[in-house]
C-alpha cells in the first residue's frame, strides 16, 4: 500500500505537469544569423523555419497564431504583384500557415489578437521605417484574417463581430 501511495505521489504531479506543458515555436534559426547565412540554398533556408510535424499537431491555435504572426520572412508577401500572391508564396514555404487554415478556431484567435491592435498606436516622432513596419503589421494580420479558409470557419455571429472589428480599424 505504501508503494502505491508513493508511486501516486510521484506520478500524479508528473502527469499533471506534462498535460499543462505549453507547446510553442520560436524559430531556432533566424534569417540573417550566422547559421542562416551558412546555408547557400535559398529554399533550404526556409525549411529551417517549418514547425516540426509532431509539434505542429500539439501546438495550440493561440500559439500557432503567434508563430504565424512572428514568421521571420513575412515581408515576402510584399514581393509579388499582389498581397494574396505574396501570401500564397509564403504559405507554400511555411507549414504553420497551412495548419492554421485547418484550425476551426483560427479566426477567433486571430480576432483576439487583432482586437488589441490600435491603428493610432505609433509614436508621432517615429521614423518612416518604424511607421512602415507598424503599418505592415496591420496588413499582415488582416491578410491572414481575409483567407477564405479561415473566414469560412466562423459562425455568422463571429463573422459579424469580425466585420465590425475590421471596420473599426
Amino acid at each position: 500500500m505504501k508503494k502505491i501511495i508513493l508511486f501516486l505521489l510521484i506520478a500524479i504531479p508528473f502527469f499533471s505537469f506534462a498535460q499543462n506543458e505549453k507547446a510553442t515555436w520560436d524559430y531556432p534559426v533566424k534569417p540573417g544569423s550566422k547559421e542562416w547565412l551558412n546555408i547557400e540554398d535559398y529554399f533550404k533556408r526556409f525549411e529551417l523555419l517549418n514547425i516540426p510535424a509532431p509539434l505542429l499537431k500539439k501546438i495550440s491555435t493561440e500559439e500557432l497564431v503567434k508563430s504565424c504572426l512572428n514568421y521571420p520572412e513575412y515581408q515576402l508577401v510584399f514581393t509579388r504583384n499582389d498581397l494574396q500572391s505574396g501570401y500564397n508564396f509564403i504559405r507554400s514555404m511555411f507549414n504553420g500557415f497551412v495548419e492554421l487554415e485547418t484550425r476551426p478556431d483560427a479566426g477567433k484567435e486571430l480576432m483576439k489578437v487583432y482586437a488589441g491592435y490600435k491603428p493610432d498606436g505609433f509614436d508621432l516622432n517615429s521614423t518612416d521605417l518604424e511607421i512602415g513596419k507598424f503599418m505592415s503589421k496591420f496588413t499582415y494580420i488582416e491578410m491572414l484574417i481575409a483567407q477564405t479558409e479561415i473566414l469560412n470557419k466562423l459562425n455568422p455571429g463571429d463573422l459579424r463581430e469580425m466585420l465590425t472589428l475590421c471596420s473599426q480599424k
